[in-house]
């Protein structure tokens, strides 16, 4: 019946009763980004407060009964995946395929994601607006509005990585080449 301990404090506790080397505890928490602890946090408060609540031992079970208590609250499919990855993450890899070949599969079917966009836009309208903008005439704050909409236009980039951008790593010689130096969550290992 204690308080919950926080997402971070969880999940080294759960390294520890895994038998995961103390040593270990920094490189492994180091694959969890910041905004991923905070997206995971209110997932793991939840499941803290349900284990309490009905006294659990979290195995399992309990984790299916768990996540299919806030399914049947009418949680969206993304929020679903998030709150499995959050209690995956304390339990270790083999629980998350036990819960992946289970109730997060069998979740898609019956709760089909909507799309995130249902509609679009002409990108056209932004163009000829940008058009009328002549780069010696606008003030420095436009010009840079102006280069982050037609950089995200032109290379599909998400807002995050946009925003990751640091003059010092713009080279530009015969053409412009942006490296990202910062870590974007998206990244997927061995997806360059």
């Amino acid at each position: 019946d204690s308080a919950y301990p926080g997402g971070e404090t969880l999940i080294r506790e759960a390294f520890r009763l895994g038998k995961i080397p103390e040593s270990a505890f920094e490189i492994c928490l180091a694959s969890v980004t910041s905004s991923t602890f905070k997206q995971y946090d209110s997932a793991l408060k939840l499941f803290w407060n349900f284990a309490s609540l009905i006294k659990l031992i979290a195995f399992v079970p309990e984790v299916i009964h768990f996540l299919t208590t806030y399914f049947n609250k009418g949680i969206s499919y993304s929020t679903f995946n998030s709150y499995r990855s959050a209690v995956a993450q304390i339990f270790g890899f083999n629980l998350a395929q036990v819960l992946e070949l289970s109730v997060f599969q069998g979740s898609l079917s019956v709760k089909a994601e909507k799309p995130r966009y249902t509609n679009i836009w002409d990108s056209s309208i932004v163009l000829q607006f940008l058009k009328n903008w002549n780069n010696e005439d606008i003030s420095l704050e436009n010009l840079t509005y102006k280069l982050s909409m037609l950089l995200a236009l032109a290379t599909g980039q998400r807002v995050q990585t946009i925003a990751l951008i640091e003059l010092n790593n713009i080279i530009s010689e015969r053409s412009v080449e942006i490296k990202i130096s910062g870590r974007i969550k998206s990244y997927k290992k061995n997806s360059f």
